[in-house]
């Protein structure tokens, strides 16, 4: 369920950076690697809480 989280924020940031005139390869690399560090610091925070 988590990875799922990774293709939604990666989805809307590169909508919204697509709506903000700037290059489309540009607004699929930035949202995807946004919304990678975003997916990997939500793991590690959760793997720090739940102890994995």
């Amino acid at each position: 369920m988590y990875g799922l989280d990774f293709f939604f924020l990666a989805d809307y940031w590169t909508v919204s950076l697509a709506h903000r005139h700037l290059f489309f390869i540009w607004s699929i690399l930035l949202g995807a690697l946004a919304a990678a560090v975003v997916s990997v610091l939500g793991l590690f925070i959760l793997s720090v809480i739940f102890h994995q």
